[in-house]
C-alpha cells in the first residue's frame, strides 16, 4: 500500500475510531505493519494496555530494538496486567479482554509469554522500569498483579512505585509469605494514593492475618478518599473462573 493511498490519507480521528472497534492485539499489530503512517498511529494503541504476552517487548532495551526507531513501546503504556502463569485460554483472560481468541492467536500469545517464573520476574521488573523511564507517570492508570507463585516483593523488590501517583485501579492476587510480608505491604501502601477508585485483593486461605488486612483497609481509608469499589475475595483455591465482580466479607476484621 503506497503512502499516498486513500487509507493512509485518513485523518487521525478516523484511525482512532477504527482502533476503538478493533478487538485483539493481532489485528492492531497487523495494522502497524501496513505503512509507516499506520505504525505511528496504531503503535500507541497496541501498547496502551499490556499483559504478560507483551513483557519481552516492553522490557527490551533501546539497543535490542535496533534497527527500529521512534518512541519505546513503554512510552505508550497506561495499563499493566502481570499474570503468571499466563494462559489466554482461561476464563479470566477472556473476561478481562472481552473477547475469545482464535486458536492460532492463542497459541502465539501463549508461546511468547514467559513460561518460567524467574524469566517472568526479570521481564516484569524490566518492563516496569521502562514504563517508569519512558511513560508519563501521571498517565499510568491501572495495575493488576496475578501470580500464584510470587509475591509482590519477590517480583518488584527494587521498583519505586511512588511515581505512579495517578493510579486509579489496583488489583492484587498473589501470596503474602512471611519472609517479605512487610515489603509487599509497603508496595501496596505506595500504590494506594488519592486518585485510586478501584481496589481488589484476592487472598489464599490464611495468606494474611486479620490485623494485616485491617492495616491495608485503614491505609485505603486514609490515603484513597476517592475509592468507589472495594473487592475482597478469599477462595479455597485458585479456579480459572475466579473474578472480582463481587465481594466477600472478611468478618474477622
Amino acid at each position: 500500500m503506497s503512502d499516498d493511498s486513500g487509507f493512509n490519507a485518513l485523518p487521525n480521528e478516523l484511525y482512532h475510531l477504527i482502533g476503538s472497534y478493533t478487538f485483539g492485539t493481532s489485528t492492531i499489530c497487523a495494522l502497524t505493519r501496513v505503512s509507516k503512517c499506520l505504525y505511528e498511529t496504531f503503535n500507541p494503541i497496541l501498547y496502551k494496555k499490556i499483559d504478560t504476552s507483551a513483557l519481552s517487548t516492553v522490557a527490551s532495551t533501546e539497543s535490542a530494538r535496533l534497527p527500529l526507531t521512534g518512541p519505546h513501546p513503554a512510552t505508550f503504556v497506561r495499563s499493566m496486567v502481570f499474570e503468571f502463569p499466563f494462559d489466554c485460554d482461561n476464563l479470566m483472560y477472556i473476561t478481562r479482554t472481552g473477547f475469545d481468541l482464535k486458536d492460532e492467536t492463542r497459541k502465539r500469545l501463549n508461546a511468547i509469554a514467559p513460561s518460567e517464573l524467574a524469566i517472568f520476574q526479570k521481564l516484569a521488573t524490566s518492563a516496569v522500569s521502562n514504563v517508569i523511564s519512558y511513560a508519563p507517570h501521571a498517565a499510568v492508570e491501572a495495575l493488576e498483579y496475578r501470580c500464584t507463585h510470587s509475591s509482590l516483593a519477590d517480583t518488584f523488590q527494587n521498583i519505586d512505585f511512588s511515581v505512579f501517583s495517578s493510579l486509579k485501579s489496583l488489583i492484587i492476587a498473589c501470596p503474602f509469605p512471611i519472609k517479605n510480608l512487610q515489603q509487599s505491604l509497603a508496595i501496596i501502601e505506595t500504590l494506594c494514593g488519592p486518585s485510586l477508585t478501584h481496589f481488589g485483593l484476592a487472598l489464599e486461605d490464611d495468606a494474611l492475618d486479620p490485623s494485616n488486612l485491617a492495616t491495608i483497609l485503614r491505609q485505603l481509608q486514609n490515603s484513597s478518599p476517592s475509592l468507589t469499589w472495594l473487592g475482597l475475595y478469599i477462595p479455597e483455591e485458585w479456579p480459572d473462573s475466579t473474578t472480582y465482580t463481587s465481594t466477600q466479607p472478611y468478618e474477622q476484621t
